[in-house]
């Protein structure tokens, strides 16, 4: 329904740094004009394979900016693949995330999140990942 409204999502990227701390974006083309949106959130392990993720922060285009997420934003997520590559999951929707590791990204761009290689991931289903 997005695209009827002119939205267009670009490239996503998620970066997890030690285990915990999570930070995501995407590029969104609203009326031919592009803009990056984010949101940091705190992984909290319950078994090997589940783990929920809550919402910490937003940082929505201007004139929004940067807030605290002010309601609690929680949902579980199931890793149901992963390899020194690769991670695919699904939150209770079912629909799969795939994630697939970028190593060598330069330091000053945008999107590299940390130096070790931590899991930054990019959806190779968007139009942008081919």
């Amino acid at each position: 329904w997005g695209r009827l409204l002119g939205l267009r999502l670009g490239a996503k990227v998620v970066r997890i740094d030690g285990g915990r701390d999570m930070g995501a974006s995407v590029e969104v083309e609203v009326a031919g004009t592009k803009q990056r949106m984010t949101y940091t959130a705190e992984l909290m392990p319950l078994s090997g394979q589940r783990m929920t993720e809550e919402v910490v922060s937003v940082d929505l285009p201007n004139p929004l900016g940067r807030h605290d997420f002010p309601l609690e934003m929680r949902r579980n997520i199931l890793v149901t693949y992963l390899d020194d590559e690769v991670m695919i999951i699904r939150d209770e929707s079912g629909v799969p995330d795939v994630m697939v590791r970028q190593t060598g990204v330069a330091d000053d761009d945008e999107e590299a999140m940390d130096d070790d290689g931590a899991v930054i991931g990019e959806d190779p289903m968007s139009s942008d990942a081919a």
